[in-house]
């Protein structure tokens, strides 16, 4: 492996690497890795096929709001590698993501004020929508440790991408849907051990390897502007996906007004707003419709700063509600 190129990207606003890698689960899954001892984020991803994967280095020595120092790694390496990779880093770490006003909102919220001085709000995301759509069917109705050995699995169908030698074993990078098809639904059930969600899986590949679905079409109009109802509607034509992961998609995406409510979101608001009592849907979403464009961005946010065990950024208590 050649020589790495670095680069630095400035970040939009107060964007922390830290926080924003670390907001969901997905820094657990391929083809991303978080190394918590050096503060570094890495993701595997394909670009110039023809020279190899290629695997993207990213910290923030300046903490929340300061420049993004990044380096690619791969063989043959130029300037359009650069391009790239500055592009994936933007993509993936939600650039685009509109966070007008939530710095005042949360303000007046004592749960999101360590999201600010974090630079939490901003949510990671793969590179494709094909590959959130395939993790959210694997985090359905399933321990997310499970979800995250079905994607492990999934990805032993892509290539690795090289690490330097201190960094810990190659990276798998994200199969296409075109291996993902060509492995097949058995292969889904027996070696992935997706239950339920391989037809599922196998279906939506399928459909995208002959052209019937193209989720980055959809994917592209949300960046330029689709409007969220759309947005909602597409994701749930894909086999497998209801409306708590639609709207989970939707927040990868910065799209935070509609609430992802699910067991865990049952669970946690019981605790936090009803004295221990399960809130119907309606009540959960009574308590975080007054911050409209936001609303999911506050209750995952809540959740994963203060209610979460196994969450990374959580605080120790809890501030009182506003």
């Amino acid at each position: 492996m050649g020589s790495p190129l670095a680069f630095t990207l400035p970040v939009p606003g107060r964007l922390g690497l830290r926080a924003t890698a670390l907001v969901h689960g997905w820094y657990q899954t391929p083809a991303f890795r978080w190394d918590e001892g050096a503060g570094a984020l890495w993701r595997a991803e394909r670009w110039r096929g023809d020279r190899g994967p290629r695997a993207v280095r990213v910290e923030q020595p300046g903490g929340p709001g300061g420049l993004l120092a990044c380096a690619v790694h791969g063989e043959g390496l130029d300037e359009g590698d650069v391009a790239a990779a500055g592009r994936l880093v933007s993509l993936c770490l939600g650039f685009d993501h509109d966070l007008s006003g939530f710095e005042e909102l949360a303000a007046s919220y004592p749960p999101m004020e360590p999201a600010v001085r974090m630079g939490a709000g901003r949510w990671m995301r793969g590179s494709t929508l094909l590959e959130d759509v395939v993790k959210g069917i694997c985090g359905t109705n399933v321990a997310w440790t499970q979800a995250v050995r079905m994607t492990e699995r999934i990805a032993t169908l892509a290539p690795e991408a090289p690490l330097p030698d201190d960094s810990g074993p190659p990276l798998r990078c994200w199969p296409t849907a075109e291996e993902i098809a060509r492995a097949g639904v058995d292969f889904l059930v027996r070696e992935g051990r997706l239950g339920y969600r391989a037809a599922y899986v196998d279906t939506l590949v399928r459909a995208v390897r002959e052209g019937s679905v193209d989720p980055e079409s959809l994917d592209a109009a949300a960046r330029a502007g689709l409007p969220d109802e759309d947005l909602r509607r597409g994701l749930l034509a894909f086999p497998g996906i209801g409306p708590a992961t639609a709207h989970y998609l939707m927040t990868l995406r910065g799209r935070c007004a509609r609430l992802s409510v699910d067991s865990t979101t049952y669970d946690f608001t019981a605790r936090a707003h009803f004295g221990g009592r399960r809130g119907s849907e309606a009540e959960i979403r009574a308590v975080y419709a007054r911050f409209g464009a936001h609303a999911n961005r506050v209750a995952w946010l809540e959740y994963w700063l203060h209610h979460c065990p196994a969450s990374p950024l959580r605080e120790a208590r809890p501030p009182a509600r506003g």
